[in-house]
Parts: structure tokens; sequence; C-alpha cells
């Protein structure tokens, strides 16, 4: 994530013990959707992008329990 400027901005368990984050870059609007599954020391990139919203991203990790680690709302 470090090659396109993204920081972690949110960060929580699933139900399965994984963790799933979300990187964002403010600037250019770009982000990642990382899983983590550590019971296997795997990494997976699940989706990326460019553009997003910040209010409805809040509003949806908000309802899936995620936290905000870096990322200021």
């Amino acid at each position: 994530m470090a090659l396109y400027g993204e920081v972690l901005a949110y960060s929580g368990r699933l139900k399965n013990s994984n963790i799933l984050q979300l990187f964002m870059n403010e600037r250019d609007e770009s982000w990642s959707i990382l899983v983590q599954i550590p019971s296997r020391g795997l990494s997976c990139i699940i989706s990326s992008g460019h553009g997003f919203k910040a209010g409805v991203t809040n509003d949806l990790f908000d309802q899936v329990d995620l936290i905000p680690i870096g990322y200021q709302r």
C-alpha cells in the first residue's frame, strides 16, 4: 500500500478470525481492501480502486464494526 501512499484507515476482526483492513490515500482518493488470514500466514488484496466519499465509507464500515485507525473522520 505504501506504493500508492495509502495508510491503514480501518481494521476489524471478522467472525472467522480473519482481519479485514481498509487502506486509503485521502489526497488521490485511492483505496485497497486487504484480508489477513493469520492461521495460514496469508494476506490477500480483495479489491482496490480510486474515488471514495469519506462519509459513505465511514457509515459502511461502522455497520460491520471496523474501527478507524489512521484515517480521521
